[in-house]
């Protein structure tokens, strides 16, 4: 079994492409588990129709009050209170962020390795901002545990960057495409993600506060929206997943509309 999981709050609103997140890997999961954080957007009625429409009878759903954490560490809370939904299923969790999009060829990969005896799976990563027109600087990490075996003693690390307590882990060198990760990547939607992210994820965090600032400044100066953040393709599209196609020069993100039935 492969349970996908992830964990949103507001995800719409911070512009995490987070339906095209879980449809590119539904495929592959017998159940889909989400952890809600009581979202003010539509990030919760979208939940409620994905659960009667495109995933009916595969969708669970948590609801969390995140806490007030400093360090992003409210993330991880969330992160290991959606486990604890899941934990009776045993099997393989696939954990899959928001802003996290898997290629269609990965997808055959993921169900063999499920089946071999690991305790955490770690795979490459590619980094992708400003309408994945370029690789993100500064990114932190270039490999992350995305996939564990079901045990109450592997748990998120930190703010869910990735996981701890497992004692067998298989480094997935190469993949058919890395994950990608889709951070910053609507013009309308980064002054408000990197806000939020600074008052309440990262408060303790100064550089964040500094990024938003500068974030907004730019967004409320410039006179026409940048034209990389137009541009309909992308110089790293062979690793996107078609799902997301159609979102790439798109100046904010939405849901649309032929993703929920």
């Amino acid at each position: 079994m492969i349970i996908g999981l992830t964990v949103l709050k507001n995800a719409t609103e911070m512009g995490y492409p987070w339906v095209e997140s879980l449809l590119s890997v539904a495929d592959i999961c017998d159940h889909i588990h989400v952890g809600e954080g009581y979202s003010t957007d539509d990030t919760w009625p979208v939940l409620q129709r994905l659960s009667e429409g495109r995933l009916h009878g595969k969708l669970s759903i948590s609801r969390l009050d995140w806490p007030q954490m400093e360090t992003g560490f409210a993330i991880g809370a969330a992160t290991n209170d959606a486990l604890a939904h899941v934990r009776h299923l045993g099997g393989k969790v696939l954990y899959v962020q928001a802003d996290e999009l898997w290629h269609p060829d990965n997808l055959p990969e993921l169900v063999r390795m499920a089946q071999e005896d690991y305790d955490t799976y770690t795979f490459p990563f590619l980094h992708l901002e400003h309408n994945c027109q370029v690789i993100q600087e500064g990114s932190g990490y270039c490999f992350a545990i995305r996939m564990i075996a079901n045990k109450p003693e592997i748990t998120s690390h930190r703010d869910a960057w990735t996981f701890e307590g497992g004692k067998k882990n298989l480094t997935v060198m190469s993949l058919p495409h890395p994950v990608v990760h889709c951070n910053y990547c609507f013009w309308d939607n980064i002054p408000i993600k990197k806000m939020v992210q600074a008052r309440e994820f990262y408060s303790d965090l100064g550089h964040y506060q500094k990024a938003a600032e500068d974030a907004l400044k730019l967004y409320e100066s410039a006179d026409e929206v940048p034209e990389m953040f137009l541009r309909r393709e992308s110089p790293f599209e062979d690793h996107l997943p078609p799902i997301f196609l159609p979102m790439i020069g798109e100046r904010k993100y939405y849901v649309r509309e032929d993703l929920l039935t």
